[in-house]
């Protein structure tokens, strides 16, 4: 059975409590997904004033806080027009609506009234209840370039994916980072859902060099890993040889150290990538920086 969305155009006054101060909006809209005999989701379209919208962005009402957004939003929402915001219900809440009834007017009329606030749940009432999904103010396009409206604002990673790669970006900040940087740069990635690694193939004179980048969303670091595509000798003198080479350059070296892992040599080193002066052009830095020291030992690694 597919689950069935329900859709109820609403225009009610209804008020929200976020930092201890309470938030007039107004109701747009609501839908719920229905699988079987409970709610699968519940989503609300809200309008705020100008003064009121501005209010809940600074208090980070609804888990709007600036790392939980997907695009950057450098410009300021017009104090001239309404901000709107899409929420959804936090998923442990749901079982508070009232479920799909076989009686779809008795049952439609219940959820109004919870939604609307007839018949108040102080839990729905709290801003914590829910998630923004999306915050944006729409523009009414001139009828003399073709009329229509034009939405402006930001998505956060409670919106609905569009893709495979806006579904990576969710992941966390560093992932979202290394994401955008990527494709900034046109680079031919894969990512390997098992290894939780980025892979790509990164040229340095007549030679490949396989490259992984292991985001580590939690702790805000990044590690770039890059290979010498060659076997490292298999006897015990040669891997001795091979061992001691490595020690001496990464005396060497400031930038990461170099590993025997089974047969073969990689380059490895980790960075902080969750402070306001990291970018996109330090995670290519660091790429290049990894791929450049393999290239630039690698004959001394293999004994040439």
């Amino acid at each position: 059975m597919q689950n069935r969305m329900r859709e109820y155009s609403v225009s009610e006054a209804v008020v929200f409590y976020a930092g201890g101060q309470v938030m007039p909006v107004q109701l747009c809209s609501a839908s719920l997904e229905q699988d079987g005999a409970r709610w699968a989701s519940c989503r609300l379209i809200i309008s705020a004033d100008p003064a009121t919208g501005a209010q809940l962005e600074q208090l980070n009402a609804f888990g709007n806080a600036p790392e939980q957004r997907l695009e950057k939003f450098e410009a300021s929402f017009s104090d001239a027009l309404p901000i709107m915001f899409e929420l959804v219900l936090c998923t442990d809440l749901l079982p508070l609506i009232p479920p799909p009834a076989e009686d779809a007017l008795h049952s439609d009329s219940a959820i109004i009234a919870i939604l609307t606030q007839r018949q108040p749940l102080p839990q729905l009432l709290e801003e914590s209840a829910w998630r923004v999904s999306q915050v944006w103010q729409e523009h009414r396009l001139d009828p003399s370039i073709g009329g229509g409206v034009m939405k402006i604002g930001y998505r956060t990673k409670w919106s609905t994916p569009r893709n495979e790669i806006d579904q990576l970006k969710r992941r966390g900040p560093v992932t979202k980072m290394v994401v955008e940087t990527l494709i900034e740069n046109s680079l031919p990635v894969h990512f390997n859902a098992q290894t939780g690694a980025f892979e790509l193939m990164l040229s340095a004179g007549d030679q490949s060099y396989i490259s992984l980048l292991r985001p580590m969303d939690d702790a805000g670091v990044l590690n770039v890993e890059v290979e010498l595509p060659v076997d490292m000798p298999a006897d015990e003198e040669g891997r001795a040889r091979c061992v001691a080479e490595l020690a001496a350059i990464n005396a060497e070296i400031t930038v990461g150290a170099f590993q025997l892992q089974g047969d073969r040599v990689w380059h490895i080193h980790s960075f902080r990538l969750d402070g306001p002066f990291y970018d996109q052009s330090l995670v290519m830095e660091m790429i290049r920086a990894g791929v450049t020291l393999m290239r630039h030992n690698a004959s001394r690694i293999l004994g040439g």
